[in-house]
């Protein structure tokens, strides 16, 4: 039974989903709250005292209580009932949850009539913060951590965390999500959590009955490709309707005689031969957007950039995305489970010659820029480093995930006439690097994702690539 009387002193740069649940949760242990709406941070103070002192005005009007807790919105939680921690630092004098709480003033705990400049520490090493969760019952992951998530030490920690959150009932991951997309790239999750996906292609991961409404996109062009793409539609679960664009009526005839035995629902449509694949998913079936909950886009691309001359790559891509229906099913699951998920894209090619990896946005930054600024005005900065995009313009996606991509309200005539004479740095290269990017400013993250029995001999690639650089700098 709590006996202390307490006070919160908390800022917060906006009342977010994550701020709303800390104050919520902790009204079962502070009899007053006292918030600021601008995160100071608790920046650069040097020892106790002078930090006492800045929070002077708050102690002085609030002097009737046992302990003072001062914290900001830069951790996420509490994951757990934290009594357990105030009853073991009841006879502490002053506390923090560990160093990196104390280095950034997030959250500290102290007695007014006896303050000490020597505080004790909860759990003392920042660096075992998955075992103090997992183990020990730390209510709370500091942001900083999912920032160096990139970084070995931590990497498979927060994979843990990650797997260990998104079971907790009571904690919604999801306020994870919206906070750190909000305040941060979008990538730095994919690499914190390890969030991309390695999807079984043999194990259907949830049996539930799909009831959601799906639907896949096909952009077929040219024609030689049709019976490429039958293959793959074979694969795609009777439930999920199918919607074919073609640029020519006599292509759209060869191809509803080959797809005649599929037991999809089967929509056609006809466009002129302009735009390519980004007019047939984004002007064509732009009014399918609103009558399925999620879907997938894929065209039959027949590429010579840097003399990719094989089907690499486009053979990534639909397997990628279309490998077989117990591993489109596992897709759609993964939508289903994770209410923030927008994306979920190819891994990037590393075909030699077709290497993107560390140099995702070729000859398009600029123009990416450009088209945020002016066509969809929207004030956010593109980063040029930390880029996830949807190469090749095939991906699955929540249909609310593209809300401010369909904003653009983009037309045939936005597009050059064929033939195109540029391989790159034109409109619709600029759009498969920011739909990820688009999707953030939607609320949503993208991953990768890739079927198990493919997984290998993509490692081997990136492993063989990672060689030849190395000789290539040495």
């Amino acid at each position: 039974m709590n006996t202390k009387k307490r006070i919160l002193i908390y800022t917060a740069e906006k009342y977010s989903l994550n701020v709303q649940f800390f104050l919520g949760k902790m009204k079962k242990y502070v009899q007053k709250i006292v918030f600021f709406g601008s995160n100071q941070d608790f920046l650069e103070y040097k020892d106790i005292e002078n930090f006492y002192a800045s929070i002077e005005d708050a102690i002085n009007d609030n002097k009737d209580f046992d302990e003072y807790i001062i914290a900001n919105d830069m951790f996420y939680g509490p994951f757990f009932d934290m009594e357990l921690i105030f009853k073991k630092m009841e006879k502490v004098s002053f506390w923090s949850i560990d160093d990196v709480f104390f280095k950034n003033k997030s959250f500290l705990v102290f007695k007014k009539d006896n303050l000490d400049t020597n505080p004790i520490y909860c759990f003392s090493n920042p660096f075992d913060f998955d075992i103090n969760i997992l183990k020990n019952r730390l209510p709370f992951l500091h942001n900083n951590f999912l920032k160096q998530g990139a970084y070995d030490f931590c990497n498979l920690k927060l994979k843990n965390i990650y797997s260990y959150l998104k079971q907790n009932k009571e904690y919604d991951f999801d306020i994870i999500l919206q906070d750190f997309i909000s305040r941060n790239d979008y990538k730095l999750f994919n690499e914190a959590f390890c969030a991309d996906y390695i999807l079984s292609t043999s194990t259907l991961n949830d049996k539930v009955k799909n009831k959601s409404k799906s639907a896949v996109v096909m952009y077929i062009y040219p024609e030689n490709l049709i019976d490429y793409c039958y293959e793959y539609a074979l694969n795609i679960p009777k439930e999920i309707d199918i919607c074919i664009v073609t640029t020519e009526l006599l292509i759209q005839e060869k191809i509803k005689k080959i797809f005649k035995n599929i037991k999809n629902k089967i929509i056609y449509r006809n466009q002129q031969n302009r735009g390519r694949d980004n007019t047939a998913l984004l002007v064509t079936c732009k009014d399918l957007f609103c009558k399925y909950d999620y879907m997938c886009f894929v065209h039959a691309k027949e590429s010579n950039q840097n003399k990719i001359t094989n089907n690499e790559f486009r053979n990534h891509c639909f397997d990628s995305l279309l490998y077989n229906s117990i591993y489109i099913k596992n897709i759609i699951s993964e939508f289903k489970k994770n209410k923030k998920l927008g994306i979920i894209s190819p891994y990037p090619p590393e075909f030699a010659p077709y290497r993107v990896i560390g140099n995702e946005w070729l000859h398009n930054y600029d123009n990416a820029v450009e088209f945020v600024k002016s066509r969809l005005n929207i004030d956010f900065d593109l980063s040029k480093d930390n880029i996830l995009c949807a190469f090749g313009n095939m991906f699955w996606f929540r249909t609310a995930a593209m809300t401010t991509l369909l904003s653009s309200n983009l037309s045939f005539e936005d597009f050059p006439m064929e033939p195109l004479d540029k391989v790159d740095g034109m409109l619709t290269h600029t759009i498969e690097r920011i739909v990820p990017t688009l999707a953030k400013n939607d609320g949503y993250y993208s991953v990768y994702s890739l079927p198990d029995v493919k997984a290998s001999s993509y490692i081997n690639v990136l492993i063989t690539s990672l060689k030849e650089t190395k000789m290539e700098i040495e």
